[in-house]
């Protein structure tokens, strides 16, 4: 696999062809797949809101396991859900 570096001065910066390639391919497969950009975007939404809800959940249990109260934990989630 090749690896460049995109500056001599900068360290952790590196480009990866391949995985651009991969990415490429994957985007346009999406785009394909889903054959309109309101598909697409009606998706991407549900995946934003997934995602919110699945990030409050997990802070509840780590407001539950730091001592928070149900009481307090569950209506402060609840707004973020």
């Amino acid at each position: 696999m090749a690896i460049e570096q995109t500056s001599p001065d900068e360290q952790g910066q590196i480009y990866v062809p391949f995985i651009n390639w991969i990415l490429m391919l994957a985007t346009l497969a999406l785009v394909l797949g889903f054959r309109s950009s309101a598909a697409l975007a009606a998706a991407y939404g549900i995946a934003v809101a997934a995602t919110m809800v699945i990030t409050s959940i997990l802070a509840f249990f780590v407001a539950r396991r730091f001592g928070w109260r149900l009481w307090i934990a569950g209506p402060i989630m609840g707004v973020f859900c």
